[in-house]
């Protein structure tokens, strides 16, 4: 009885010691490891670099008056730390007569740090960063750019909104999908004939965006 006991104890001991084996320390220090890997730091890696540049081009359709016409666009944009920045866009709505515009003006993610400082990016990551890319667009718009004042052409205001779904996504570079809608507006000057027209548009359009990050030194590197 008392060498069954021996013996039992001994390989309970063995045991023991396998689980206590280097290998398994290594097995355990795996998942630390795996959540220090560089997406996961809680803000998807956008603190990372301090300047965003943006590249976007889309198309969709313009609403002025009773006319419906397609419509297509282009816009850049440059952010410090994803939250605001400035925007040049130009669009073009082709028909019987004239409809484009330049726009320039400021850029504003409105969600993005104070969903970060509240602690709010919990997941999923598609769902937090479709939430942080709602922005706005507020400026103004030069209409018909380049045709004489007594044709229409002139200075409005512009305003516009979107959001983003991103496609492929690393580290704050990124491929998108935009919605957005713009607003742009100009009123005619009373008792000048060389002023621009009455004239509002709306347009709503998707994008294909194009967004990488860079270091350019305004904030002191994170992590």
């Amino acid at each position: 009885m008392s060498a069954r006991i021996s013996i039992a104890f001994v390989l309970v001991s063995a045991g023991l010691s396998l689980i206590d084996s280097p290998a398994h320390g290594q097995s355990s220090d795996a998942a630390p490891r795996a959540q220090s890997a560089p997406n996961d730091d809680g803000v998807y890696g956008r603190l990372r670099r301090d300047t965003v540049f943006v590249l976007e081009a889309g198309g969709g359709f313009a609403v002025g008056g009773s006319e419906v016409r397609p419509s297509f666009n282009g816009t850049v944009r440059v952010r410090a730390l994803d939250t605001i920045g400035v925007f040049a866009a130009y669009q073009n709505a082709p028909g019987a007569s004239r409809s484009d515009a330049l726009g320039l003006g400021l850029d504003l993610r409105i969600l993005t740090m104070a969903r970060i400082f509240s602690d709010l990016e919990r997941g999923p990551r598609l769902l937090d960063l479709w939430l942080d890319s709602i922005g706005l667009e507020l400026g103004a718009a030069w209409l018909r750019p380049g045709a004489p004042l007594h044709q229409g052409s002139g200075v409005g205001f512009w305003l516009g909104g979107g959001m983003e779904l991103p496609l492929f996504w690393s580290s704050g570079d990124a491929f998108c999908l935009r919605l957005q809608g713009r607003w742009t507006h100009s009123s005619a000057f009373d008792g000048l004939a060389s002023g621009p027209v009455q004239d509002d548009s709306f347009t709503l359009s998707a994008n294909l965006v194009v967004r990488l990050m860079a270091n350019l030194g305004h904030v002191r590197s994170g992590r």
